[in-house]
């Protein structure tokens, strides 16, 4: 894997009835090394079909490397409504990560953090899965060798 930073674009549906986004992920150049802290790894652009200019750009801090931030980002309906939310990696451990979520509001049009947000990033596991159909997520720990 390379330890260089640079930036990626992702050209992303948010629902079907929508027209997709450009999500462009920036790396934080001077984020790569870094000392075991919270730090500012990247910054997220969204910007709408045709344009260069972002509408909404989201600011990502996180206790990982530099770069984690692109090669841990995710895409997914976490709150299974319908609508693909975006998730950074806010800490991490050696068999464990939590992850800082945005859901997509659907009236405002962009990703927002809210009390279920909040609630997600307090879980520390190595997987999240989320099940769509029973509308749970299930996550497995792993300690000391244990079974998870």
């Amino acid at each position: 894997m390379s330890r260089r930073l640079e930036p990626s674009s992702f050209a992303v549906r948010v629902a079907p009835l929508l027209p997709p986004l450009t999500i462009r992920l920036v790396p934080d150049t001077s984020a790569l090394h870094t000392e075991w802290r919270l730090h500012h790894v990247g910054r997220v652009e969204i910007c709408k079909q045709g344009s260069s200019v972002p509408f909404q750009t989201i600011e990502v801090q996180s206790y990982a490397d530099g770069t984690m931030f692109s090669q841990f980002f995710e895409f997914r309906d976490v709150n299974f409504d319908g609508y693909t939310d975006i998730g950074t990696l806010y800490d991490l451990g050696a068999k464990w990560g939590s992850y800082q979520y945005y859901i997509f509001d659907s009236g405002s049009q962009r990703f927002v953090q809210n009390q279920l947000t909040a609630e997600l990033s307090r879980i520390r596991a190595n997987g999240h899965d989320f099940d769509s159909q029973s509308k749970t997520l299930h996550v497995g720990y792993m300690v000391l060798g244990e079974a998870p």
